[in-house]
């Protein structure tokens, strides 16, 4: 009984080893763009084909307006966030006033798009006047009405979307705002 046991346990060991060695394999998200917890973080190929509610995960590269700004993520993490649109798909920001939010098909979580960071910073409108998101790119954008996404970053190249999480165990999400499933 001690050898079956031993084995099972050196083949996870092994497993969990070899994921962690390449990137992918079991992750943790403790930020609130998407809901806290463990995620099972897969590679994508090119011709891997995203729906909306899809979690993809992009590495960062720090935009003009954010360089050498404290409190934003350092490059090359992977920043991780939900697909919103999809090429193709009418980019449609609606302005009232002082406040504009993003028209998003289906989409459950807040959408607002803020003028200024926690900070009292200024953020840029990255999506206005563009029509529809361009062909080989995605929006993505977190679940939390803070998240810092493409909302301020612009469309995110397919081609720099190297991975994608499915949610294992999470908890402490932003509930959606209503009970449709989103994929």
């Amino acid at each position: 009984m001690k050898r079956p046991l031993v084995l099972l346990l050196a083949g996870i060991g092994l497993m969990v080893a070899a994921s962690l060695a390449s990137g992918f394999g079991p992750a943790y998200n403790a930020t609130p763009s998407i809901a806290k917890g463990f995620y099972w973080k897969l590679p994508v190929a090119s011709t891997h084909e995203f729906a909306r509610g899809d979690l993809a995960c992009h590495h960062w590269s720090s935009p003009r307006w954010a360089a050498g700004r404290p409190g934003y993520p350092p490059d090359g993490i992977a920043l991780c966030k939900r697909v919103a649109l999809l090429a193709g798909d009418p980019i449609e920001v609606a302005h009232n006033g002082d406040a504009a939010s993003l028209k998003v098909p289906d989409w459950a979580w807040p959408t607002a798009v803020r003028q200024q960071d926690s900070r009292g910073r200024a953020l840029p409108d990255a999506l206005s006047g563009l029509g529809t998101v361009p062909a080989g790119h995605l929006v993505l954008m977190g679940e939390h009405p803070h998240s810092l996404d493409d909302r301020y970053l612009g469309p995110t190249r397919r081609a720099d979307v190297s991975s994608r999480l499915v949610p294992l165990w999470t908890w402490g999400g932003v509930e959606p705002l209503n009970t449709r499933e989103i994929r």
